[in-house]
């Protein structure tokens, strides 16, 4: 869980804090017996669902805010069709593309990154004569 994500216990008082108002109101003076006790609990536990659904809501739209931001920054970090082996976006200080794939593109997939680093060890033992 990094930083920016709610906790457990936070994410629950994000929960009670959407619900609590209306239910203290709701509960003041309320007739829980019988069939209007029934009724009014029924209308109480659909509101919840609801209330509980709008703040879900909002954090599976932040959820995917999030994810579309990551993947627009995948879609600059990419192989560069005109420079084989470099990043079509990143380049260093003199203007010279970095390899690809690029520290952003290896943060943003830990599979790329694993393979990177196979890549990196195998042409190692290839440069040093050792089979890989």
């Amino acid at each position: 869980m990094t930083d920016t994500q709610p906790t457990d216990d936070a994410l629950r008082e994000q929960y009670a804090a959407a619900i609590r108002p209306t239910m203290l109101i709701g509960l003041q003076g309320a007739e829980l017996d019988g069939r209007g006790g029934t009724q009014r609990i029924n209308e109480w536990a659909d509101w919840i669902a609801t209330a509980v659904a709008a703040v879900r809501d909002k954090e599976v739209e932040a959820l995917r805010d999030a994810l579309g931001a990551v993947a627009r920054v995948r879609d600059l970090h990419q192989a560069w069709d005109a420079d084989p082996g470099s990043c079509a976006h990143c380049h260093d200080s003199y203007g010279t593309p970095l390899p690809y794939p690029c520290p952003t593109a290896l943060a943003l997939d830990p599979q790329e990154q694993l393979s990177a680093r196979l890549t990196e060890y195998a042409s190692k033992d290839i440069a040093n004569g050792e089979p890989s």
